[in-house]
């Protein structure tokens, strides 16, 4: 179905003379049925337009940025390579737009302050008597110490010189940091010319009131542009950025695809880690990009870092449009190359074209791949509570089934389009290089999503046609009935109403069950799983703090205060690993138990509906001349469309609900979370003599316990709230469906006025005609 077919619908609908106005004088209790309908087909249309969004992982070094570049911009460099340090790491979407422009989102001078206010502790006196070893720690200790140091100085580098790697003094950088801030010179240092200029223009980007620039490409000043994109990306403005948007025409990006660059979690970064969870839980498909390493521990740790494992544990093992990971290899020309070199030095005259060696490596790391894949993530399922093994076993399953490996060159390809003889070409074939395999996959994806909406769309809109073709036919039956006597029609309605007394009374004691249900038993079961997820929650909790307990207090103080560091290679980021050992068992409850008993129960519901009107009709087809089987049939069809169109609105409602807490549960319990740690490092508990058995003592016995009562709150507000929502929207459709006993009753006997109403031989003339040429105009669709 088409944009235009939802048109046709509204035009037939609320047009002149049309649909609506002739329901609402014979059938009031349908429009606003349709009405719901169509709306519901309105929201469909709205998210079908929407790119589908991909998100792009990967760690420093692995050709990230030249694997987006090669996607999107072909032979332009759209994107920089290289990245800008943990501290600045930013999100950047790629969106299609006929004319290319870039738009940044800065914070506010709040960032600035917070450089600033890191230097000058670190490098004052005072900040160096409050890093000296307070007689608990460890020489190893020092490093956390020293990695924070550098951090900030490089960020404050690259704020004030435009280079995070040049060298200067310290006091030269937070003597320019005061200056954007607006703050009197404390060092003397004398600024040099360009970075006055920086500091300028810096301090006016933090002024401005709404912390927004657009900057689009006009004719010749294409370099322009691209220096002052790679300024925002990659250079000094970086660190102030908040979000960032490129808009590029480019075929890959116009055919639906939304790719976002997400640089890894930085250490000490909250809004980051924030802004990459959102997008991780919103993206149909993760790119992790490896280089000829393969998919190693550290990308398995990313993956978890990032929530992307766990944001699986909300979809059912049976959900068709599961996030999907795809695996790309970056940089296998180089193993290729070296191979060829190998032989060729052993016997010079053996040595085959590079595409040999080249599509052996890549036919190669598939395989390879695939189990590395599957190995690795065994660390996700045994590295967790027991009571919640199996549904991260299943998780792992569904990603190894649903896995796409591509193996690939970027830089080959890019060779093979630039034409420069100054870049030697090993390929010939631009398909050669892999790029336009995986291209075809992104397009594919796209395209799988867009039909698949297509077929909720159509879905819909055949259902709509039905239920609004039936109720005017339903009412046209009634005016096309031969006029018999009013006492036939009363002698009529008094059996039916004898014949269905039984059926109302089980229908009144249904609805009454389903109501309470509803408004009862599913809060209720909402709170007393949540109560006995957060139990298991806590113990998983514990058992992951347990773990912190051998780590140097200079590295434990450091993932309290700042909430992540580094534990040798091994990022530690305390809020995020304790959020998602809270969410874990409460996404598995809520996808595997609690959603899957309210699908079950809306759908029962329907069918009693049929289950206990399907009676009236086999009556209605067993009184022969006294009831026209033109309206026994039109009822029965009425019947089906819908109880089809209750089912499927049900459907529509709670896939909207767990896409919703799977957004937000993860986002408000982490605040809850980090609050928690904060709260301690204001109490001064995180510093000062006896300072590591505090910290042991507030991981054993504090954080967890009071991680789970901050974090119940948050979770029962979230799960309570969005399922009120969805509540709402079932009730509203059996509002509109109300007593189909007595919608069937009424269909098939007059009541006296309507008896008398339709008694005027002219007066059915003028609605059949009405009736019938508004069928005749009914748009063509699945009905």
């Amino acid at each position: 179905m088409t944009k235009r077919t939802l048109e046709a619908l509204r035009g037939w609908f609320d047009g002149k003379d049309g649909l609506r106005e002739f329901l609402a004088e014979h059938a009031p209790d349908r429009v606003e049925l349709l009405d719901a309908g169509l709306k519901r087909i309105e929201t469909l249309e709205a998210l079908r337009k929407d790119p589908l969004p991909v998100c792009f992982l990967g760690g420093a070094g692995v050709g990230k940025s030249t694997l987006l570049n090669a996607v999107v911009g072909g032979t332009r460099s759209l994107l920089p390579a290289g990245g800008v340090g943990p501290l600045t790491a930013l999100a950047t979407r790629v969106a299609f737009a006929e004319k290319p422009f870039f738009e940044a989102r800065y914070h506010g001078k709040d960032k600035v302050n917070q450089v600033l206010f890191a230097l000058e502790r670190a490098f004052t006196s005072d900040g160096a008597a409050a890093t000296k070893d307070n007689g608990e720690g460890d020489p190893a200790s020092a490093g956390a110490g020293t990695e924070k140091r550098n951090a900030y100085t490089q960020l404050a580098a690259l704020l004030i010189r435009g280079d995070q790697f040049k060298n200067q003094d310290v006091s030269y950088l937070m003597d320019g940091l005061r200056r954007v801030l607006g703050a009197e010179p404390r060092w003397n240092a004398t600024l040099e010319p360009e970075d006055l200029r920086r500091i300028e223009r810096l301090a006016e980007v933090l002024a401005s009131p709404d912390r927004t620039r657009r900057i689009e490409l006009t004719p010749g000043a294409e370099a322009a542009f691209y220096r002052e994109l790679h300024e925002h990306a990659a250079g000094a403005l970086a660190p102030v950025i908040r979000e960032l948007e490129v808009g590029y025409n480019s075929p890959i990006l116009k055919s639906g695809l939304i790719l976002v660059d997400l640089p890894g979690v930085g250490v000490a970064n909250d809004e980051y880690q924030e802004v990459t969870a959102e997008w991780i839980r919103k993206a149909r498909a993760v790119v992790l990009v490896v280089d000829r390493a393969g998919f190693t521990k550290a990308s398995a740790d990313l993956l978890k870092e990032t929530t992307f494992l766990n944001s699986l544990l909300h979809d059912s093992p049976d959900e068709p449009d599961s996030a999907r990971l795809v695996v790309v290899a970056t940089k296998l020309d180089q193993p290729a190359a070296e191979e060829r070199q190998r032989l060729k030095d052993l016997d010079p005259g053996s040595a085959q074209p590079f595409l040999h060696y080249f599509e052996d490596v890549c036919r190669r790391a598939v395989e390879v791949m695939r189990n590395q894949v599957e190995t690795q993530l065994v660390s996700f399922v045994e590295d967790g509570a027991l009571a919640t093994r199996d549904a991260r076993d299943e998780v792992v399953k569904r990603v190894v089934a649903g896995l796409s490996v591509y193996p690939l060159s970027a830089t080959e390809y890019r060779a093979l389009l630039l034409e420069d003889d100054d870049v030697p070409r090993r390929l010939k074939r631009i398909e050669e290089s892999g790029i336009p395999a995986f291209q075809e996959s992104l397009r594919a994806m796209a395209a799988s999503r867009f039909d698949k909406f297509e077929a909720r769309i159509s879905t819909q809109e055949g259902l709509w046609l039905s239920q609004a073709r039936t109720a005017v036919e339903m009412v046209v039956a009634k005016w096309e009935e031969d006029n018999r006597a009013e006492e036939e029609a009363q002698r009529l309605k008094q059996e039916l109403e004898e014949f269905s007394s039984s059926l109302r009374t089980e229908l009144a004691n249904r609805e009454g069950a389903f109501r309470n249900f509803l408004s009862e038993t599913m809060p209720s079961m909402i709170e007393a799983e949540l109560e006995r997820a957060a139990q298991e929650a806590e113990k998983a909790i514990r058992a992951r703090l347990r773990k912190y307990r051998n780590f140097n207090y200079r590295t434990l103080q450091a993932a309290i205060k700042r909430g992540g560091t580094f534990h040798g290679a091994k990022k530690v980021e305390i809020p995020v690993e304790i959020t998602l050992e809270f969410e874990e068992p409460l996404a598995v409850v809520w996808s595997k138990k609690l959603l899957v008993e309210l699908r079950r129960r809306t759908k029962e519901m329907g069918e009693n509906h049929v289950q206990l009107v399907e009676p009236i009709v086999g009556w209605a087809r067993n009184q022969g001349a006294r009831v026209k089987p033109r309206m026994v049939e039109a009822l029965h069809e009425d019947l089906k469309t819908g109880t089809a169109a209750l089912g499927q609105v049900g459907k529509e409602a709670i896939d909207e609900l767990k896409e919703a807490v799977k957004l937000e549960l993860y986002k408000q319990v982490e605040k809850a979370v980090r609050s928690r740690c904060q709260a301690f490092v204001k109490s001064g508990e995180a510093e000062g003599a006896g300072v590591l058995s505090r910290m042991i003592e507030f991981l054993d016995d504090n954080l967890g316990p009071s991680v789970v009562e901050a974090a119940k709150p948050k979770a029962k507000e979230v799960l309570l709230h969005n399922y009120e929502k969805v509540r709402d929207d079932i009730r509203a459709v059996f509002r509109q469906r109300a007593n189909p006993i007595q919608l069937a009753v009424g269909a098939l006997v007059d009541s006296h006025e309507e008896h008398v109403r339709r008694s005027d031989a002219q007066r059915r003339k003028v609605v059949l005609a009405r009736g019938h040429k508004i069928l005749d105009a009914c748009p063509k669709g699945s009905a």
